[in-house]
């Protein structure tokens, strides 16, 4: 029994449980033990069963058939089942269509960036046009006004906000120093200063910087009458700097004899009149030049802020902002075409290494294939050798328990039925397999000028959309 069980152990267990020989072998014990082989085979021999007289297989034996038999029709199934599923998962591998595909990468390319291009063509041009309508309009604008120069250049976002916080610690700088100055005469000290003084301040300053950069200018202009502007603008910025000066200093002067009861400003107001420099002390006079200091300051920077020549920065700032939209949409057409390049590539070498994969995966399919017969006979002849091994099992117990002879049926051999192997026809899927290795090692030999196509038609799209300024160089 230890050479049968070393012969049969190894094999899959109850068919029963499922249809894959190799998933669920067959056991020599596992069988034995179901059948009830040796028991019936001791049970029977006592009582002299089978008949020495008799011809036919006894009870237990047709059982062990059937078990087997049960088993080749799943091998049977298995192989049949198996089969199909080569051939099924064999014809979805095929990589025909993707290295087709790939080949033709390069014109796909050409035509998706013509599209890419072709989508955003028209908005390209309304801008090109806006653009170029607001540098004749810009040119006409030096012309009218006799300007032979460029602009001032406009400042960046980073120092146009440098510039207005600035001009805010100004406002904060003169409102906390006025406010020191004033504390002295209110009751609310400091704080009841700074909101006087932080009005006072603000007019000061910010008054300053819109007269000079909307006013102040029109002293530049060419027509004589726009002059009258400025020239206006330019007394207007004198009497805010030497108003608010006087008025911040008197206001202080007054908030230092009385309180804050409504007659500071009344006196504030006479004294400045009767007196404008008539100053209390070094306090006032430092009060005086501070508050001019700033709204000069003020004034100053408003005037150079952009073009000193009115209107000049405004016409060529709307030049500039068109222009960078336009460049902004060329740059956001050429993002598109890099990424889509991009694509291209990783989809070709996707394909490459995905074809490759794939005629791998047909070799190992077509050699399961190649081996299907072999396994469904090997399945076959140990489910036969399982059979003799069983019966034997039942025949050799049976007859050591016996006291009569054995039937001669014992000496005969059990035939199962024939099953025919269908042979495996390789011929086609070789054939095809070799095809796909040669589409693949074609591809592979164009691969690199199919890549020098897509950065060639590339380089063509990139150059249809150009910035503004290309244009203006090439007219």
């Amino acid at each position: 029994m230890g050479i049968v069980r070393s012969l049969f152990g190894w094999m899959q267990a109850s068919p029963a449980s499922g249809d894959n020989p190799a998933l669920y072998p067959l056991d020599f014990d596992e069988l034995k033990k179901e059948l009830s082989v040796v028991h019936e085979a001791r049970r029977m021999g006592v009582h002299n069963n089978p008949p020495e007289e008799k011809t036919g297989l006894s009870a237990i034996e047709e059982r062990i058939v059937s078990r087997i038999e049960e088993y080749r029709h799943k091998v049977i199934g298995w192989s049949q089942d198996h089969m199909v599923y080569l051939k099924r998962h064999m014809s979805e591998l095929d990589a025909t269509k993707d290295i087709n595909r790939a080949r033709e990468s390069s014109e796909e390319f050409k035509r998706r960036a013509n599209d890419v291009i072709a989508s955003h063509d028209h908005e390209l041009r309304q801008l090109d046009a806006e653009a170029q309508r607001l540098t004749t309009e810009l040119e006409l604008f030096k012309a009218k006004n006799r300007l032979d120069r460029e602009p001032k250049q406009p400042m960046g976002t980073l120092s146009r906000w440098l510039w207005i916080l600035i001009i805010a610690l100004l406002v904060i700088l003169e409102g906390a120093a006025n406010a020191y100055f004033f504390s002295a005469g209110l009751a609310g000290g400091l704080a009841q200063g700074f909101v006087y003084a932080g009005m006072l301040s603000a007019i000061n300053v910010l008054g300053g910087f819109f007269l000079g950069k909307k006013g102040l200018k029109y002293l530049w202009h060419v027509n004589p009458f726009a002059k009258i502007i400025g020239v206006i603008s330019l007394l207007a910025a004198l009497a805010l700097i030497f108003g608010i000066a006087l008025i911040t200093t008197h206001l202080r002067d007054a908030f230092a004899v009385v309180t804050l009861d409504g007659d500071a400003m009344a006196i504030a107001h006479q004294t400045m009149l009767a007196s404008p420099f008539g100053f209390h002390g070094i306090d006032s006079i430092i009060l005086f030049l501070m508050s001019a200091i700033f709204s000069i300051l003020a004034l100053v920077k408003g005037l150079t802020w952009g073009d000193i020549y009115p209107g000049y920065s405004s016409t060529s700032d709307r030049v500039i902002e068109a222009r960078a939209l336009h460049d902004s949409q060329v740059e956001l057409v050429r993002d598109e075409l890099s990424d889509l390049k991009e694509e291209f590539e990783k989809t070709l070498d996707s394909t490459l290494e995905t074809a490759k994969r794939d005629i791998v995966k047909l070799k190992e399919l077509a050699e399961n294939k190649s081996l299907a017969g072999q396994r469904f006979t090997n399945y076959q002849g140990k489910a036969e050798h399982m059979l003799h091994a069983l019966i034997e099992l039942f025949r050799t117990e049976n007859t050591i328990h016996r006291k009569t002879p054995a039937p001669a049926y014992f000496n005969e051999k059990v035939v199962l039925p024939p099953v025919e192997a269908k042979e495996v026809d390789l011929r086609d899927d070789l054939t095809d397999i070799a095809r796909q290795e040669a589409l693949l090692d074609e591809l592979l030999a164009q691969v690199e000028p199919i890549r020098g196509q897509i950065q060639s038609a590339f380089v063509s799209c990139y150059d249809q959309v150009t910035p503004l300024r290309d244009h203006l160089k090439s007219a």
